[in-house]
């Protein structure tokens, strides 16, 4: 899948993840979708729950990584 640049704004505070459906982009590809379960109080890694075989994956924030909230 491929983001559609322009449409969304990403979200920068991930402290206010908690419990959000977001999608995980990257370099306007979609890497992950799911719930965000915790995030660290920095703000900089958070623990996303997803369906499937990976029931669990943790995120680190990166410079050409974004959040979509859903």
């Amino acid at each position: 899948m491929t983001a559609e640049p322009g449409m969304w704004r990403p979200e920068d505070d991930w402290t206010l993840l908690i419990g959000q459906k977001i999608e995980i982009h990257e370099q306007g590809r979609i890497l992950d979708e799911g719930r965000v379960e915790d995030v660290t109080k920095d703000g900089y890694v958070l623990w996303l729950e997803m369906d499937g075989a990976t029931c669990r994956r943790i995120i680190e924030k990166s410079p050409v990584r974004q959040v979509k909230v859903l």
